[in-house]
């Protein structure tokens, strides 16, 4: 797929891809704001290894018996947007965690 010109499948494909990665986003970023304003900052490889443990867990059919509150809630917020997960690219589904572990707000929010 090119973005130079794009014919207008490619271009649905695009725009499709970005909705799905900001409406993830916008999930996780919302869940990292609530539990920061609500138990203080956590060090980034706290954080990253929560994510990935919650990414895990949420492509499980098993139920995950985490402890962290964080991480029950990250984890839900892939279950439901399970279908976003496996739709995305695995770069844009990295880039939008790195996004929302920073702090780092979607466009879409003010």
């Amino acid at each position: 797929m090119t973005t130079e010109n794009p014919t207008p499948a490619e271009a649905g494909e695009l725009i499709l891809t970005a909705v799905l990665r900001e409406k993830l986003w916008r999930e996780l970023y919302d869940v990292m704001r609530r539990s920061c304003d609500a138990n203080g900052p956590r060090l980034v490889t706290e954080l990253e290894s929560l994510v990935a443990n919650a990414l895990v867990a949420s492509l499980s059919s098993e139920t995950n018996a985490a402890t962290d509150p964080l991480q029950r809630e990250l984890e839900g917020v892939f279950r439901r947007n399970s279908d976003i997960v496996e739709e995305l690219p695995e770069s844009d589904l990295a880039y939008v965690v790195a996004q929302a572990l920073a702090g780092n707000r979607p466009d879409g929010l003010a």
